[in-house]
């Protein structure tokens, strides 16, 4: 395990449980649709259902559960819409 899992495993761990709960609710129900998602529609569901973590880097423990067991592909890249991401790179999801 390097570095970076290591990190996602410990904020993955640390993360709010309901918090956890929903995130995964909502990446199944978004994989059964087959429509492309990214981290920032999930990151958008759960601070409109008022939502928080202490470190948003859980998110990447749950993906990286979903894309293990094939339940979603990285099938490409976008830029960022969050101002706090500044136009970085994110992936593009799908079931």
């Amino acid at each position: 395990m390097n570095d970076v899992e290591r990190a996602i495993g410990c904020c993955y761990e640390a993360a709010d449980k309901d918090w956890k709960l929903i995130a995964e609710r909502r990446i199944a129900e978004l994989a059964l649709r087959k429509t492309p998602f990214t981290s920032e529609d999930i990151i958008r569901y759960l601070e409109y259902r008022g939502l928080e973590t202490p470190d948003m880097r859980a998110l990447g423990g749950i993906f990286r559960k979903y894309a293990n067991s094939k339940e979603i592909k990285h099938v490409g890249w976008k830029e960022a819409t969050r101002k706090e991401r500044h136009l970085a790179p994110i992936r593009v999801w799908r079931g």
